[in-house]
């Protein structure tokens, strides 16, 4: 049967249609980004701080002994991302 692209082979054509099927396909998942830090308050760990929450935070240890400064919260996001806005 003639197929609308005469132009291409059979194979060069199922390659083709193979290649719009994973393009119409779902997104692959990203991974889940994670969060470390040099120090944590019991009940505000790392993983707050990126969790979405408006309620929840991460904040460094308070209590004794005291965290010394500088502290740091890490983020892997699994791949290199733009990161548009960074509230707090």
């Amino acid at each position: 049967m003639p197929h609308a692209f005469p132009f291409l082979s059979r194979s060069a054509l199922a390659a083709v249609i193979a290649m719009s099927a994973i393009a119409a396909a779902e997104p692959v998942a990203k991974p889940k980004p994670t969060a470390t830090a040099t120090s944590h308050q019991g009940g505000n760990e790392p993983d707050q701080a990126i969790d979405g929450q408006g309620m929840t935070l991460w904040h460094s240890r308070w209590g004794e002994p005291r965290a010394t400064l500088p502290q740091a919260l890490t983020v892997d996001q699994g791949a290199v991302e733009t990161v548009a806005c960074v509230m707090y």
